[in-house]
């Protein structure tokens, strides 16, 4: 059982700070790889959400959200609430391809689930990616995935976006 300090109360996932606890322990296990995929998303236009239809509305559909993604995902990847509408998803030993394909079932699920909004209003959520070494930092990874989720949202949102880091 997770500790309440680390799970997020709205939606029972992890919070931030279990985000980071189960990165730790992953580092210091190297069980799975050498590498993991970190995926950071949000949902698009959530303010809107919250305006139209109110914040319980808003509320239930990051709980729907939540626990249709946490019913897909593998028991060694971390996932969490990183804050507001935002979301994050660690996974190890994932690479590129492997990671595009993730975000990618996760975009179509979101945008093919009701919701159930009156009036009907589809949920679309953008997602960055950044790969990385068991040796990067969580901060950067965090960062690298920030940069594409925004590069993600730029382009017309609805949409998974990764970049190759230039050295």
């Amino acid at each position: 059982m997770k500790q309440s300090s680390q799970l997020d109360q709205l939606t029972e996932v992890l919070n931030r700070r279990g985000v980071l606890n189960f990165f730790s322990r992953y580092q210091q296990q190297d069980k799975y790889s050498k590498i993991y995929s970190l995926l950071l998303f949000d949902v698009d236009h959530f303010k809107q959400i919250n305006d139209q239809y109110g914040h319980s509305d808003g509320d239930r559909v990051l709980q729907q959200l939540a626990k249709n993604l946490k019913s897909m995902i593998r028991n060694q990847d971390g996932f969490g609430r990183w804050g507001g509408e935002e979301f994050i998803l660690l996974c190890p030993g994932t690479n590129l391809e492997q990671a595009l394909k993730v975000a990618e079932k996760i975009r179509l699920m979101i945008s093919e689930h009701n919701f159930e909004l009156e009036p009907s209003k589809q949920v679309t959520v953008s997602i960055g990616i950044s790969i990385n070494k068991l040796s990067t930092p969580i901060e950067v990874a965090i960062e690298r995935a920030d940069k594409n989720l925004y590069a993600a949202k730029a382009n017309g949102r609805n949409r998974v976006h990764y970049e190759v880091e230039k050295h």
